[in-house]
């Protein structure tokens, strides 16, 4: 039993799963449609767009990520694919649920982030100080050949 088995007694578990299988059975698959687009240059300027379908379909679709047995690395055997429009500029591969306490990224991959941040800002620096050290001594030489 993992960890997101536990939290729930068992009474709870059997009627959330049976009210997650009558929202499965009563919101049909066809017509259901939702887009994740980008509207900027970065993924923090994102939307979501659906119709009332696609809305439904993937709040059962989460719901029943909450409750499905998952996969070695956290995977789940969920596919929303039926309910992305195309041409779609997100797509997702898979979903995955992880039961840990904390945050949902794990430490490794928050820390090399973090570090890639910061190596860029340095080296954005670096770069900006060569170049104004390039402009004085050009300068100065322009200067000094008259």
């Amino acid at each position: 039993m993992n960890d997101a088995q536990s939290e729930l007694d068992a009474q709870s578990r059997a009627e959330i799963e049976g009210l997650v299988a009558r929202l499965d059975a009563l919101v049909p698959q066809e017509e259901a449609a939702i887009a994740f687009e980008q509207y900027g240059g970065d993924l923090d300027e994102s939307k979501i767009v659906a119709n009332q379908r696609g809305f439904l379909r993937f709040g059962v679709e989460m719901l029943k990520s909450a409750i499905l047995p998952t996969g070695e690395e956290g995977d789940l055997p969920i596919d929303i694919r039926y309910l992305q429009t195309e041409p779609a500029r997100i797509r997702f591969d898979w979903i995955v649920r992880r039961d840990r306490a904390g945050s949902p990224v794990p430490a490794d991959q928050q820390t090399r982030s973090y570090m890639k941040d910061r190596l860029a800002l340095v080296t954005c620096g670096v770069v900006v100080f060569a170049v104004a050290a390039l402009a004085i001594v050009g300068l100065f030489t322009l200067l000094t050949y008259v």
